[in-house]
């Protein structure tokens, strides 16, 4: 008798964690992630458009945004292809209507997200792979532009060995300025503002 409750109880725990861990996985795929690729204004609220890097938003959710401080916001509206909605999703293009909260200052290239997703720093460590038709070498010291949501960063590379086309790496970086970000962001790097010479995937953030 003793060893069938021992087993139903064991049963039942086991049953729970896989349900908690469903609920946990269902919860991270949900994480909402949006840079802001353009601003406007209205008489009464604050519109901002971007294309959803991950995740769903709905009308009534609550969400940060990260730009020089972090500021909670209630999402008033949506709208998506000229057309309000109830829900937007990823890598869709959308207009969130955040009302007009006080004290609040508002520039491209600023997150909004679902609470404590984002973080604002200058140091990252990241897994990039170069073009194959990249001809020069990423080395320690080099000094390079990062694209991170809409915006470029200049940044110095901390490295042990150097990465040449087609060859994939770890890098360390040190950004020029603050920049939000996201465990498992996509980058793209640059030797200026235009040529593109590889991209990648943040790792680690300090």
């Amino acid at each position: 008798m003793k060893r069938k409750v021992f087993l139903i109880s064991f049963v039942i725990i086991i049953a729970l964690v896989i349900v908690a861990l469903i609920l946990m996985r269902i919860s991270k795929d949900n994480d909402f992630i949006m840079y802001v690729d353009e601003i406007s204004f209205a008489s009464d609220s604050v519109i901002l458009k971007g294309k959803i890097i991950k995740g769903e938003v709905n009308k009534g959710d609550t969400l940060e945004i990260i730009n020089n401080d972090v500021k909670e916001v209630k999402i008033n509206d949506i709208e998506v292809d000229g057309k309000k909605v109830e829900t937007a999703t990823t890598d869709q293009k959308a207009f969130l209507n955040i009302g007009n909260p006080k004290n609040g200052s508002y520039k491209r290239g600023m997150v909004i997200a679902s609470k404590g997703l984002i973080k604002r720093t200058k140091k990252l460590e990241l897994k990039i792979t170069l073009y194959d038709n990249f001809e020069g070498m990423v080395q320690d010291s080099s000094v390079l532009v990062f694209k991170i949501g809409p915006e470029n960063y200049a940044g110095i590379v901390e490295m042990k060995d150097s990465l040449v086309a087609t060859q994939t790496g770890t890098i360390k970086v040190l950004l020029d300025d603050m920049a939000p970000v996201y465990k498992g962001g996509e980058v793209f790097v640059k030797l200026d503002g235009k040529t593109e010479i590889g991209r990648g995937k943040i790792t680690g953030i300090n």
